[in-house]
């Protein structure tokens, strides 16, 4: 049932790094305040509130915290470093309850007061941080790599704080297609991580579940899964790392799932259910859902795999609202389950629904630029062009054909903003692949209508089309090559 090249299902569960130095933060002696008046109950739920953040007891960590933040105001000589403190500990359980809002405004809080380039570094990394959580890359990227430059003129390129950004940054940059860059960041991490943390830091299994997931979106599956059951064992020898479990059993189930191994697959998401569901994790529960109606689709239980998908769509939607990566992915599922049964007229209002999640909007000159999710997108608009070129198929209509025409006109356009957004930044296997079928979808259109019509200009266009695949041949040698370059192979074996 799978369209070969196009058909994904965006099974990813990543780690990010947002709350790491806290040690180095709750050390302040006495002497650190500037004011004569007692500030020892401040202080005091301070160390409570990071204590608890630290045993991941987010609610009451946010609740001890909001406490200290309501008597900044009666005690505004507090040193500006435990202000500092107080916003990054509410932005950071406020992030892990899932309210986006308050982790941005306690974020930019602490932004606006930062004093010193280690602070300023520090939250623009959790704002990356925020930013990657909610699927909105656009943001992630530039605040990422302003602390990626602060972090390393500070400490140099070998520090572990260095690589906590390095992490993030390979997370975003995966996401939106640009797999070179982010397997290369993630390799840089673990270096890092390896060479100065010790080897049961949980920092270094997190760096083998990002790098699992730039592997298998590589096509390297046998690699994919022995990072990440590297990640697993690692995290299995800690206690309270029940989400971080999960989140690498979510990607194991990814990996089988491309290898349509899909007992596997589904038997992994299964598990990582479970453990959400213990913990209440709306988001993580929703991506299982997602996945688990993917797999029912595979199976042909389609029945099963509606009520799956309809389930994780309501779950998303309540979560961020109908405009969100997410929301796109479980409405394009929804709507390739339509088209596989035939339903043509529900295919296309899913598929536009999907459109409208990716803040893909036809009526504005900006449209692409705006987007949420670049491989969402191209998914879609090939999606209904092959909807639309069915329904002319089935009952003549030029008009049916003109539509699946337009769509691939979008794509194409798509695939023009991308290669010029990415072109110094590194390979795109994504857009080589979608757009190989894209472009010959295209040509097969125009070469039907310039039958039917003799007009040459459907031909004109079909070789401009025709080119165009060409030249995606010669990125996909050129980006492979890099990508062989970055497993360190000889030079015979890369010639």
């Amino acid at each position: 049932m799978n369209c070969p090249g196009i058909f994904s299902t965006f099974l990813t569960k990543y780690i990010v790094t947002t709350c790491l130095i806290f040690g180095s933060m709750t050390s302040l002696s006495a002497s650190h305040f500037l004011i004569k008046v007692d500030s020892s109950e401040i202080r005091h739920l301070i160390d409570h509130a990071q204590r608890l953040l630290n045993q991941k007891n987010y609610s009451e960590g946010r609740e001890v915290g909001l406490r200290a933040y309501a008597k900044i105001a009666d005690n505004q000589a507090l040193d500006a470093e435990n202000q500092l403190l107080i916003y990054s500990i509410l932005g950071d359980c406020s992030i892990e309850l899932q309210d986006w809002p308050d982790a941005r405004k306690y974020y930019e809080m602490g932004m606006q007061r930062a004093s010193g380039s280690s602070w300023q570094a520090e939250f623009l990394n959790k704002l990356g941080h925020l930013y990657i959580r909610i699927k909105d890359f656009s943001k992630a990227n530039p605040l990422l790599e302003q602390s990626l430059a602060l972090r390393t003129q500070l400490y140099g390129d070998q520090d572990t704080l260095v690589a906590d950004v390095l992490n993030n940054l390979g997370i975003s940059y995966l996401y939106i297609g640009d797999i070179i860059k982010a397997l290369d960041y993630q390799q840089q991490a673990l270096r890092i991580r390896l060479a100065n943390l010790k080897p049961d830091d949980l920092r270094i299994a997190q760096s083998y579940n990002n790098l699992g997931q730039c592997l298998d979106d590589m096509g390297e599956s046998i690699s994919a899964l022995k990072a990440l059951n590297e990640a697993k064992e690692r995290y299995r020898r800690h206690e309270g790392s029940d989400r971080e479990l999960a989140d690498v059993q979510v990607n194991l189930g990814r990996v089988y799932f491309n290898a349509d191994n899909y007992v596997a697959a589904g038997r992994d998401f299964e598990k990582a259910l479970t453990i959400y569901k213990r913990l209440n994790d709306m988001d993580g529960m929703a991506l299982c859902l997602n996945n688990l109606g993917n797999v029912a689709i595979q199976k042909n239980h389609l029945v099963e795999a509606g009520i799956l998908l309809r389930e994780a769509l309501e779950s998303r939607q309540q979560l961020y609202g109908n405009i969100h990566a997410d929301v796109a992915e479980t409405w394009f599922n929804l709507a390739y389950l339509q088209q596989e049964i035939e339903q043509y007229d529900e295919a296309i209002e899913g598929f536009e629904q999907c459109l409208n999640a990716l803040n893909f909007d036809l009526q504005t000159d900006h449209r692409i630029e705006q987007v949420n999710s670049y491989p969402t997108l191209l998914s879609s608009l090939y999606l209904l062009a092959r909807v639309y070129y069915a329904k002319y198929l089935e009952t003549g209509h030029l008009q049916s054909m003109e539509k699946a025409l337009l769509y691939l006109s979008y794509a194409d356009e798509t695939l023009d903003y991308l290669r010029v957004r990415y072109e110094a930044l590194g390979s795109k296997f994504n857009l080589v692949s979608i757009g190989h079928d894209i472009y010959e979808l295209a040509i097969d259109l125009l070469n039907e209508m310039q039958n039917r019509s003799g007009e040459e200009r459907y031909w004109h266009q079909a070789f401009r089309y025709s080119e165009k695949s060409k030249g995606l041949l010669l990125l996909d040698g050129i980006y492979r090559s890099k990508a062989d370059a970055f497993g360190e192979l000889p030079n015979s074996k890369l010639k």
